[in-house]
């Protein structure tokens, strides 16, 4: 029982880790695209941070930004695949925050 509970506290200094070290990123991210606002990378990358960070709906207009403005194709697979799961994180986030209002 001892090294569940460890194994717990553990996972959970990992997830709050990450969590700060996404909204460092996401910040980061966002200050380097104000000086770099056509850099598709940094937009897929700010699209990364942002789920990372729970903002769903940020991260799905990230990605959208990434797609237009890439120009390498070897990047093209990758993006696509993180639009597709980028817009069911959305939609799975809008659904929950509309069962959220109907219960009581």
């Amino acid at each position: 029982m001892h090294h569940r509970a460890l194994m717990c506290w553990l996972n959970w200094e990992l997830h709050r880790a990450c969590s700060q070290l996404s909204q460092q990123s996401y910040e980061a991210l966002t200050e380097a695209l104000a000086y770099d606002p056509k850099n598709a990378e940094l937009w897929y990358n700010r699209s990364s941070a942002s789920r990372f960070t729970s903002r769903f709906g940020q991260s799905l207009r990230d990605i959208e930004h990434a797609i237009e403005l890439n120009t390498r194709s070897e990047l093209t697979e990758q993006l696509t695949k993180e639009l597709r799961s980028c817009r069911k994180m959305a939609e799975a986030s809008i659904y929950h925050r509309r069962l959220d209002h109907f219960i009581i």
